[in-house]
């Protein structure tokens, strides 16, 4: 038994020296997706970890008819307006399209605009808590989608494995086998 009980510091120590797990990244694309009919409202069932580490990044690229202020996308993450796009103010969403969200700068179909926005944890994590995190693009009835194509990647780093709690078990479950086949010996 104090034979079991002096390996235990190193056993402890293995495990408390081990590295770190690394956060494991995620990434879900979503489209490309267009339609025939003006004014349509894409839905993406996005299926997700259910626990996250710090902020995502939603990446969304929009190709096509954006170019007047009427000619907007609203972006819903699970009932939760984020923004709405390609309306020229950028002061009501996060992202960073090159074009400062100017809908006049925004071409025609050939020519994508891409933006990104950082979500916060907070807004994140409790709307992927069960597995699915619902992603409406809802585009004004003037959009025509017949030239029009919208597409994205959700991005987060997920909860590793605890290895360290791994490696500890595994070698207390070591000695304890040890143990036993020595007391039926």
């Amino acid at each position: 038994m104090m034979k079991h009980l002096a390996l235990l510091p190193a056993v402890l120590a293995m495990g408390l020296l081990a590295a770190p797990a690394q956060a494991d990244s995620f990434s879900v694309d979503f489209g490309p997706v267009s339609s025939d009919v003006n004014g349509v409202d894409f839905t993406f069932n996005l299926v997700v970890p259910t626990v996250i580490i710090g902020d995502g990044t939603l990446t969304l690229t929009l190709d096509g008819d954006f170019n007047t202020s009427s000619e907007y996308a609203d972006v819903i993450l699970d009932g939760l307006l984020i923004g709405r796009i390609l309306d020229d103010d950028t002061g009501n969403d996060p992202f960073n399209f090159a074009n400062g969200d100017d809908p006049d700068a925004s071409s025609s179909a050939g020519d994508p605009d891409t933006g990104s926005a950082t979500i916060s944890n907070a807004i994140l994590a409790p709307r992927i808590a069960d597995g699915l995190l619902v992603l409406q693009i809802n585009t004004s009835s003037t959009v025509n989608f017949s030239t029009t194509t919208v597409s994205g990647t959700l991005s987060f780093k997920t909860v590793p494995e605890p290895t360290c709690l791994a490696l500890l078990c595994g070698a207390l479950g070591t000695i304890l086998l040890r143990r036993r086949r020595r007391t039926a010996a």
